[in-house]
């Protein structure tokens, strides 16, 4: 049990700080700003320490849902620019970019962490085999 914890706060922690990253290295080129990058890391640490304050999952769903607006606007973003721009160039596999592909893969698993607290919260936990296959085919 110890090492399972100890893995699942590793691999969050893992996965805060490369959304921290991602997070900074955007602002900084989207605003062009002539800053340095370790300010653009520091500036959304407290919005996030807020947000990790909440001790319930429920208490979530409105910035959840304010997140899946925001992955849909970027989607749709996406498919228009590149519907404009769009340009064949198909590009070979290279070792270099290997770590990249390894990190993109193991944080698709993210959720995982999540599981044991839903199931724990649900009212009629024996449904949630069906609940759990239903998103993973979604």
């Amino acid at each position: 049990e110890t090492f399972v914890n100890s893995m699942l706060v590793l691999t969050q922690f893992g996965y805060c700080v490369g959304y921290l990253i991602f997070i900074s290295s955007t602002l900084h080129d989207l605003l062009k700003s002539e800053a340095h990058l370790y300010w653009f890391v520091l500036a959304p640490i407290p919005a996030l320490l807020v947000l990790a304050m909440v001790r319930s999952v429920r208490s979530l769903a409105p910035f959840s849902n304010l997140a899946n607006v925001a992955l849909l606007a970027g989607f749709v973003a996406v498919i228009v620019y590149v519907s404009r721009h769009f340009d064949w160039h198909p590009s070979k596999p290279s070792i270099a970019t290997f770590p990249l592909f390894v990190g993109e893969m193991t944080a698709a698993l993210e959720g995982i962490a999540l599981v044991l607290p839903i199931e724990t919260g649900m009212k009629a936990r024996e449904r949630f085999p069906v609940v759990l296959r239903i998103a993973l085919v979604m």
